[in-house]
């Protein structure tokens, strides 16, 4: 175990200086149009207001220029506001950013006067506490010969039974299996999800029992879209959950399940919001302007920002007092792995962490949570969407594979959830007998559910080979099809009759752009295969990209990314594809001759003829 953990901390290591390195070459030295391009840089920044919260935090707000795109501002919190005239900063922490606008927590009690000169902007800053957090937990574990980690890597896991366990009408056998697993005493057990096999139901279904036995929960997930999605769940189906995070990232469906709003809700905050007022009147008179401002006026100031100072503190032990009170009494909480990751939180004691999609998270990040409680449920599908990774050196580490892999290789306890709701049979089977061993099976609800006006089978490949649908490179490096972009808008077009909802997926970011512009008009969502994970469709088209005299598919060789993309239909899955160029791979040449047993196997010359 501490050699595979100094393994990680090293891959995390060359993780976070990839991170670091990135940021300091977007942001650096370099013009300013560059960094607004690379959308690191909003500029400029049109100040227009100021507030301050009920717990006197200083919000300031901007309009900023719609057509930039600040791409890092919304998946991370921390930005740095600067004045270009003078140089001067000051470090803040996004509070909303919408189409036009954006408002931030400023780190500090009063507005600096030079905010109001103009020719401001914001940097986004490089934020390490993700990293930080989970190399002092891998450094914490390698010397530790105890602890669910520790159990993980020397132990087998073993448990009694859940007593009087009563199986649910909703549920199938492999899913009531899951919860009566859960449920046992036993201190790690994971929940095998293939697509569509209501890994989520499940989990809500067993954590429902947990908390009816009294137990406290931590629900974890490696994603806010994952955190919020499990929430919302566990809402529907009559649960008290606490949604805990930054507020910013959370989605306004479970807004009203968070930490602050609770706040909001509590009577004690009658006593904040007077304080509050004795506060702005205070600070009204204390920066008030004086034409004469002598030693008097002067003494004046300081005693009345003194007095502000003690309301603050007044204002802040409430706040504490408040937060302490809320989770105390909450039995449930969610969020993700890094956000649940606060003093105030992990002073509680908790039963149990139920990670959701664990398949995506990096080992370290689950153990920074899990090392807090003595029972650990890991649910996910290591056959989907991996961890994601940027350096070259991590890609390649012991990183990549995640914990619930590492837990399936272990011969952990485990539950496979074998039958799948969403899609018609012929479009499931390669994906499982690809990854699955042939164990799932369809209901029979969707089995045989089909397109009504379609002449095709459910699974469909349009050859482009031989057709001169050439791959082409931008001076970015970004690779793009443009006649497969026309191929696929005329076959949306003749599936647009079928009046079911569709959606369109490359691996290929150039592609998509492509996409979306050739298909605005069409009723179609259009997104790259990573941000389609969790989601599905009655129609899915695929575009493959690659057309190319070497054989070179890239990664296209990521075969999980593919699985995750061929099992988001539930109707009718539509892929193109240059089968020269695929066809030297193993794996799409097993797809390919599965779709020619299977499918519909068709040329693109149907398309460039007609």
């Amino acid at each position: 175990m501490k050699e595979r953990f100094e393994t990680l901390r090293k891959a995390l290591l060359a993780e976070r200086e990839y991170e670091v390195e990135t940021y300091r070459s977007l942001v650096g030295d370099r013009p300013m149009k560059e960094r607004i391009s690379e959308g690191v840089t909003l500029y400029p920044l049109d100040f227009y207001d100021q507030r301050y919260t009920p717990f006197d935090e200083l919000i300031l707000d901007f309009r900023v220029n719609p057509e930039q795109n600040g791409k890092l501002f919304g998946t991370n919190g921390k930005c740095q506001l600067f004045n270009s005239n003078n140089n001067e900063t000051a470090e803040a922490v996004i509070l909303t950013s919408r189409e036009g606008t954006i408002s931030v927590v400023l780190h500090s009690e009063e507005i600096p006067d030079w905010i109001k000169e103009g020719k401001l902007g914001l940097n986004a800053i490089c934020d390490t506490r993700t990293y930080d957090i989970q190399l002092k937990t891998l450094e914490e574990l390698a010397e530790s010969k105890r602890g669910i980690a520790y159990d993980f890597y020397h132990n087998t896991f073993s448990g009694y039974p859940a007593d009087d366990f009563s199986e649910d009408e909703q549920l199938n056998p492999s899913q009531n299996n899951a919860v009566r697993s859960i449920l046992s005493s036993a201190a790690l057990h994971i929940v095998h999800g293939p697509p569509g096999t209501g890994k989520t139901k499940t989990l809500v279904a067993a954590i429902c029992k947990l908390v009816k036995e009294g137990k406290r929960i931590l629900v974890a997930a490696p994603t806010n879209a994952a955190a919020d999605h499990i929430t919302h769940e566990l809402f529907h189906a009559g649960v008290d959950v606490l949604r805990y995070g930054n507020s910013f990232k959370i989605d306004a469906k479970v807004s009203a399940l968070t930490l602050q709003a609770r706040i909001q809700k509590h009577p004690d905050l009658n006593v904040v919001m007077r304080l509050g007022k004795d506060a702005d009147a205070i600070r009204k008179k204390a920066f008030r302007y004086v034409r004469n401002f002598g030693p008097e006026e002067q003494a004046e100031r300081k005693q009345l920002r003194q007095e502000l100072r003690e309301i603050r503190k007044d204002i802040r032990s409430i706040e504490r007092q408040i937060k302490e009170f809320t989770l105390e009494k909450a039995q449930l909480v969610s969020g993700t792995l890094i956000g649940l990751q606060q003093d105030e939180l992990l002073r509680q004691q908790f039963d149990a962490v139920i990670v959701d999609e664990a398949g995506q998270a990096l080992e370290p990040a689950i153990w920074s949570l899990a090392r807090h409680t003595e029972k650990l449920i890991m649910a996910g599908d290591p056959f989907q969407l991996p961890p994601s990774l940027f350096s070259n050196a991590a890609v390649k580490s012991a990183l990549s594979t995640s914990l619930i892999e590492m837990g399936m290789k272990l011969n952990h306890p485990m539950t496979l959830l074998d039958t799948q709701y969403r899609m018609n049979d012929l479009i499931m089977q390669f994906s499982n007998s690809r990854f699955y061993q042939n164990k799932l099976m369809s209901a029979a609800a969707v089995k045989d559910q089909r397109l009504k006006n379609d002449t095709f089978l459910p699974v469909e490949f349009i050859d482009t080979a031989g057709c001169g649908f050439e791959e082409l490179k931008d001076e970015h490096g970004g690779i793009g099809n443009p006649e497969e972009v026309r191929l696929i808008a005329r076959r949306v077009a003749e599936l647009a009759s079928e009046g079911k909802n569709m959606g369109v997926i490359s691996p290929y970011r150039k592609q998509v752009l492509l996409l979306q512009d050739t298909l605005q008009d069409a009723q179609v969502s259009v997104q790259t295969i990573d941000s389609f994970q969790g989601q599905e469709r009655d129609i899915i088209l695929i575009s493959l990209v690659r057309s190319n005299d070497e054989g070179d598919i890239g990664f296209l060789k990521d075969y999980r990314r593919m699985n995750v993309a061929m099992t988001r239909a539930r109707f009718k899955l539509v892929l193109t594809g240059d089968s020269a160029t695929l066809g030297a791979d193993p794996f799409y040449s097993d797809l390919l001759a599965y779709i020619e047993n299977n499918g519909s196997y068709r040329s693109a010359y149907e398309y460039v003829e007609s």
